[in-house]
């Protein structure tokens, strides 16, 4: 499930159903990444949220010895 203003590269998908081939992989997820230039205020914006959620989320798992694994590109 994602939002209405992303959009998928046409990597995306065989890299995410690829990952299934492990049987212990029960759900796999992309990491969204503003487009958007930095320097203009949406787009700073843009990247400030979307970077600093994905920080967040991988900080609270890793404090809590939680359920996180990253996978190498």
């Amino acid at each position: 499930m994602i939002d209405g203003d992303v959009n998928i590269s046409s990597r995306a998908i065989p890299f995410l159903i690829n990952k299934f081939k492990d049987s212990s992989v029960g759900a796999v997820t992309g990491r969204p990444i503003s487009l958007e230039p930095k320097n203009l205020m949406l787009g700073f914006w843009s990247h400030l949220l979307t970077d600093s959620s994905q920080y967040k989320g991988k900080e609270d798992k890793r404090r809590k010895n939680g359920y996180l694994f990253m996978l190498p590109l």
